[in-house]
């Protein structure tokens, strides 16, 4: 008599197919996880290069500006827990002669226009309240000769408070140089962003 030999027929269990279900669960989550980070991280990335490029736009300007102009018609107003406003005058050409006042493009179409004696730029921070956050914006102004705003532009925004230890905007007078510092922070949790000190002197 023969007896035969019975093998378990080719398949899945169900406890196989649990099994096998969980790992890929796990498996999908772990990728869906780590793509995720990898958005975040290419954001905050983003962010931070679309920052220093924004900073360095601002200072650029800004160390033109007191590269041209001369310690005499610089005027730094606010302490040392606030942050700054600073005006100065551009060496510009009237008639023959060379004078001081601003020299800026976008005031009129006109170049005569264009250069205004006795006129100054402006630098300063504007703060904007809504609720709990206060937003500090870096302005560059072209005011007149009663100081009135004739021309307005935004330079920077984010910046830290005067009293901050890494105050948003300010310049002083440190002898040979001027040491202008410049600094952002996270507008949502107050956390220190970018942030540069840089000596400058003028064409005294």
């Amino acid at each position: 008599m023969k007896i035969g030999l019975h093998s378990r027929s080719s398949g899945f269990t169900l406890l196989e197919m649990v099994v096998a279900t969980t790992i890929f669960g796990m498996v999908g989550i772990a990728i869906t996880a780590a793509f995720q980070v990898g958005r975040q991280s290419q954001s905050v990335v983003a962010e931070l290069a679309a920052e220093g490029d924004s900073m360095r736009a601002a200072t650029s300007q800004l160390v033109d500006d007191l590269r041209g102009t001369r310690d005499a018609s610089i005027v730094v107003t606010g302490t040392d827990t606030q942050n700054h406003t600073v005006t100065l005058m551009q060496p510009i050409v009237v008639g023959a002669d060379l004078s001081w006042g601003v020299f800026e493009p976008r005031l009129s179409a006109d170049p005569d226009e264009q250069i205004r004696e006795n006129w100054r730029v402006c630098y300063r921070v504007n703060s904007v309240v809504s609720g709990d956050i206060t937003t500090r914006t870096l302005v560059r102004q072209i005011l007149n000769e009663t100081g009135a705003v004739q021309f307005e532009r935004t330079v920077l925004r984010g910046l830290r408070a005067g009293n901050a230890a890494s105050p948003g905007f300010q310049l002083r007078d440190v002898g040979d140089v001027w040491e202008l510092t410049v600094s952002t922070e996270n507008t949502l949790t107050g956390a220190e962003g970018m942030r540069m000190v840089i000596h400058v002197r003028t064409r005294n």
